[in-house]
């Protein structure tokens, strides 16, 4: 089968979505191997596609040096005059797939922290840029205004970074005794090297954007509770991605938005109080959830037995990383609070620059401050050497 003009020969299928599919393709003209993604022929489908182009060609522009970590758009057709097309480099396997391949044990700690410089940086590169945006008159329409063109500053958050969304550049490795777990294994990577995927998504700060964003064992508190949010619920994400890399399982693995909560508060403690009184007064809480004369969450539904075992058995954040690993649990820590001052702000989450420590063991959720993207490269377990190294392999 040959796609577009027939420049492209599919070789085989290697993702599908709601979107469409995702194709291994030998470009002729190249001789090389690419990966087309190909959008069903629906209005919402093709806008998608076509915001995700532009957005991608700014970043290639912006990112000669390809310091990113962002996925290469080599370009763009349309097959059978319906189906748009994006060309991208051909990447190995998400760390979803690659996770179920080894058994959801775990990576090594060594691959957990090149991850999370790679993630940190490709979010800090998105936030740092200063693009300029041209909105035509349709995108305009769609934003409720009536200008025929407007060119605009933004920030860009992606809003949906999950374990799915991140791709390994080359899944080789060796299976080696797993270090934290006895009697199993796990690969450790010849080269761990990722790229995000998936800006169909992608907000800009100065669009108007859904309050329930992203998927939803990655929403972030702010985003569950209905209260404005920014690029902070995309360094949740990444705490949430570090954990399940970590462990092997999902921090949050929940069905609705009253079960999210249940499990938030029973893995990092309670949500401030003046947070909730934001969401109850100017948020759009979840059905069955509501907030008392004290500010403190009300979950107004009993659970099914299966749910409320799942809560029950969540385990609080520190008991979930070894004693050893200090830094990285400090890290998704970091990640994964706010303070009270932050909660009483519009914006729950702000940018603090000082050092930060574990002070709390109890890791309340007022402890320690979730932080910028840009604020990672400071991060104990980012880019240096950890206090302890696993047993098998050195870090």
């Amino acid at each position: 089968m040959k796609l577009g003009t027939g420049n492209y020969i599919v070789r085989k299928q290697v993702g599908e979505g709601s979107f469409g599919r995702v194709l291994a393709c030998f470009e002729e003209s190249t001789k090389q191997l690419v990966a087309v993604k190909v959008v069903k022929g629906v209005a919402r489908y093709k806008e998608h596609a076509h915001a995700e182009a532009e957005l991608l060609r700014e970043l290639r522009r912006c990112d000669p040096g390809r310091q990113s970590y962002c996925v290469k758009l080599l370009g763009e057709f349309t097959h059978d005059l319906n189906h748009c097309c994006l060309v991208f480099e051909l990447l190995d396997k998400s760390l979803s797939d690659f996770m179920r391949e080894t058994d959801d044990q775990g990576l090594m700690l060594r691959d957990i922290r090149t991850i999370a410089s790679q993630i940190l940086q490709c979010l800090h590169f998105l936030n740092a840029m200063s693009l300029t945006h041209t909105v035509h008159s349709s995108q305009l329409m769609a934003l409720g205004r009536c200008y025929d063109k407007l060119r605009i500053s933004f920030r860009l958050y992606v809003g949906d970074i999950k374990c799915r969304n991140a791709m390994l550049k080359d899944s080789r490795g060796e299976m080696v005794p797993h270090p934290r777990k006895s009697g199993r294994e796990t690969k450790k990577l010849h080269r761990c090297e990722i790229r995000v995927i998936d800006f169909g998504g992608a907000v800009l700060k100065k669009e108007r954007h859904s309050k329930r964003v992203g998927t939803r064992q990655y929403r972030s508190p702010e985003v569950v509770l209905g209260l404005p949010w920014d690029e902070k619920t995309d360094v949740w994400s990444l705490g949430c991605i570090l954990l399940t890399l970590y462990t092997g399982e999902r921090p949050f693995p929940v069905q609705n938005s009253l079960q999210h909560l249940a499990m938030m508060q029973r893995v990092i403690g309670e949500l401030p109080r003046e947070m909730l009184r934001n969401a109850a007064s100017g948020g759009s809480l979840p059905e069955d959830v509501s907030v008392d004369g004290q500010g403190s969450l009300r979950l107004n539904r009993k659970f099914v037995d299966e749910a409320q075992e799942a809560i029950n058995m969540a385990k609080p954040l520190q008991q979930r990383v070894l004693p050893q690993h200090s830094t990285l649990l400090a890290l998704l820590g970091a990640q994964t609070e706010v303070t009270e001052a932050e909660a009483s702000e519009a914006q729950p989450w702000r940018n603090e620059t000082e050092c930060y420590g574990l002070k709390n063991r109890e890791m309340k959720i007022r402890s320690i401050r979730r932080r910028k993207s840009e604020t990672g490269r400071g991060l104990p377990f980012r880019g240096v050497s950890l206090r302890c190294v696993e047993e098998s392999n050195q870090i």
